[in-house]
Parts: C-alpha cells; sequence; structure tokens
C-alpha cells in the first residue's frame, strides 16, 4: 500500500521570487545494485522476517474476512494487502538512514509513523498491531511473545494511487493544486526546525548523500559497480558544489 497523497513537484524557482540554477549535468548511470543481507544475526533476522511474510499470507490470521492477501514489498517494508485492512511490517534492515534491526526499533518506528500520518491521513492510520505466536504460525494480537509489529491501514483501491491515476489519464491539474493547497496549510502549522539548526543547510544535505556511497561502498564486490559510484560521488560533489555557491543558499537569505 503507498501513500495516497502523490508528492507535491517543487515550485519553479521564478515562482519563488528566486532566479533558476543553471541546468544541472546528467548524472552518470549506475547498473542495477543487488541488496545483500548482511552477516550473523541480520542474516537470521531477515530469513525470519520473511518467513513470518508467507505465514501470514498463507494462514490470513488478521480477523476479518480475507480473500487474497497481496504483499507489496519496498526496500524497508513489505505491505500485505487483506481486503478492507492493510498491514505495513517493517524489515529487519539497518540502511544507515535507518535502523529495523530489533523489535523495539521497529515498534518505535511503527507508533511514530502512525502519529506522524494521522495527521494527513486520519482515516487510512488505524493502528499499531503486535504479531505474537512464532514466525511460522503468526497471530495478529494473542497473549504469546511478540515476534513483531505492523501498522494497521485501511485499504484503499490501488487505482486511487497518483501514479496509476497519471497512467489513466486521471490526474488534472485540479488534483495538484489541491495537493499544494493542503501541503502548504500544514506546512504552516506543524512545528519547524529552527533557523539556526543544520537541517537544510548545504553542509548538511552534502553529508546525507555522501553517507550514501559510504553505505553502498561495502556492498559492492564488483570493479563495474565500484567504478559506477566513484563517478557518481564526483557528480554529486561537483553539483553540490555548484548549488552551494548560488546566492539563495547563502547565510544572509536565512537571516
Amino acid at each position: 500500500m503507498s501513500d495516497p497523497h502523490p508528492a507535491p513537484g517543487p515550485a519553479s524557482a521564478e515562482a519563488q521570487g528566486r532566479r533558476a540554477p543553471s541546468p544541472v549535468a546528467a548524472a552518470p548511470k549506475v547498473p542495477p545494485l543487488a541488496l545483500r543481507d548482511g552477516g550473523g544475526g541480520l542474516s537470521e533476522a531477515v530469513s525470519s522476517s520473511r518467513s513470518l511474510i508467507e505465514a501470514l499470507r498463507a494462514t490470513r490470521p488478521f480477523g476479518h474476512p480475507v480473500l487474497r492477501v497481496e504483499a507489496i514489498e519496498t526496500h524497508i517494508s513489505t505491505v500485505l494487502l487483506a481486503g478492507e485492512f492493510a498491514y505495513k511490517i517493517k524489515k529487519p534492515l539497518d540502511l544507515g538512514f535507518l535502523d529495523f534491526t530489533t523489535l523495539a526499533k521497529r515498534r518505535f518506528c511503527c507508533e511514530e509513523e502512525l502519529r506522524l500520518n494521522r495527521r494527513l491521513a486520519p482515516a487510512i492510520y488505524v493502528d499499531v498491531v503486535a504479531i505474537t505466536g512464532s514466525p511460522d504460525r503468526p497471530v495478529l494480537g494473542g497473549d504469546g511473545p511478540v515476534v513483531d509489529y505492523a501498522v494497521k491501514m485501511r485499504e484503499f483501491p490501488q487505482d486511487a494511487l497518483a501514479s496509476r491515476m497519471l497512467e489513466h489519464g486521471m490526474l488534472t491539474a485540479a488534483h495538484i493544486d489541491a495537493l499544494a493547497a493542503l501541503v502548504a496549510a500544514f506546512h504552516g502549522r506543524v512545528a519547524v526546525a529552527g533557523r539556526d539548526g543544520p537541517y537544510g543547510s548545504p553542509a548538511e544535505i552534502l553529508r546525507a548523500a555522501l553517507d550514501n556511497f559510504a553505505q553502498l561502498a561495502p556492498l559492492c564486490d564488483d570493479a563495474a559497480e565500484r567504478g559506477a559510484q566513484d563517478e557518481l560521488r564526483r557528480w554529486t560533489e561537483t553539483e553540490h558544489a555548484r548549488c552551494a555557491a548560488a546566492p539563495w543558499t547563502q547565510p544572509a537569505r536565512w537571516s
């Protein structure tokens, strides 16, 4: 299950009252990189998580009628579409920018997802439910030991996804305008980071971008992959330097 609200595209530089940046050089193409399980306990946890997903699809212990369970995989979660409801289960991975490797961390992140996403989609996000029993014989709720947690959501028609609507010629300018107004109003009322904080600064943006390469490096055992990533890193640093020198990124803009 994907977010029912499509992400808005950035407004043009002219519309925001600032000069548009110079054209961005095309990023070098990087061959697909298969995510590989880590060693030791993480591999065991990933295998156990996969067994849990398969058992949930087979036994359907959801407590409501389910004719068919469809699994949608993302890089960090598995979402089970189960009729009236959908269940998102986080994968036990540490990708640097997130860490779901322990049960406590997955529970915390499920609860945070529920809290944060209810602000814009309260009708979609229902609860955080414990999965008890064992990975091979799971039960939703129950009094047994907890093996994992899931974010319980109301399922919506997949044709309502912005990507599907666009594909079918049903996504209109009115939809984008309504979404932009919704997001702008939301940003106007939620808490924000202070202007003296690091968030959004050129240095913080570069740090986050370079973290990707540090996390990918141990997974590359192929010379072509390493060469492509080196090229992409150089491009990232060059483009960051170009953008960081733009007038609208200078401290005076934020004073």
